[in-house]
């Protein structure tokens, strides 16, 4: 029995493929080389020790503190065709505001409880545009954006939920995980599983 590499399995023979990575958040770290944090006081993203709960991003109880989880300054995904991939959930649904997705809020979903009412894409180039999705609760979801020259599109648990045309990002991105606290409560967030590719 060959056993194939990774890369063979996961691409057609001579297929040259562009920047990809995926993180489990498994294990009992982060990849610190891959990943550094952002916090604004003391918030905390660390390997929740809690089955099947992954990376737990948590603020501090202040308002507006802000923990931010980024690809290191690496910017390795292109703004004419990338696709994120971002398997996450969220501890309360007041007071808090978070997002996944490439750029701080270049190409992300996103959720904030003073201006949105569900899970919202938003895609950013000097303004923003927001298409909200349905989807407003504390369960698992699979989210998944891809940004394309001309529209970039939405999808929750493999359900086309939104397209935007308007304010596409301009510039290369990098993975950025986030959390911010709204009032005087921490947000607390989860992510399982995060991935992005070049198309």
């Amino acid at each position: 029995m060959t056993i194939k590499s990774h890369y063979s399995m996961l691409n057609k023979v001579g297929e040259v493929r562009g920047s990809h990575q995926w993180d489990w958040f498994s294990g009992s770290t982060y990849d610190i080389e891959r990943w550094l944090i952002e916090t604004d006081t003391s918030g905390t993203a660390v390997i929740d020790n809690v089955i099947n709960n992954g990376l737990k991003i948590e603020t501090a109880a202040v308002d507006l503190d802000d923990v931010r989880l980024k690809f290191n300054g690496r910017q390795q995904y292109n703004f004419l065709g990338a696709v994120f991939i971002c398997v996450h959930r969220k501890a309360n649904i007041t007071n808090n505001k978070h997002n996944c997705g490439l750029g701080e809020s270049q190409l992300v979903w996103r959720y904030s409880t003073s201006t949105d009412t569900a899970f919202t894409l938003q895609t950013s180039n000097g303004g923003n545009t927001k298409v909200t999705s349905d989807v407003n609760d504390t369960n698992w979801h699979t989210f998944r954006a891809e940004l394309m020259p001309t529209s970039a599109i939405g999808q929750v648990d493999g359900v086309l939920k939104v397209t935007s045309t308007s304010n596409l990002p301009g510039v290369v991105l990098q993975p950025v995980l986030r959390a911010q606290a709204h009032g005087a409560n921490a947000s607390i967030n989860f992510f399982r599983y995060f991935e992005a590719f070049n198309t």
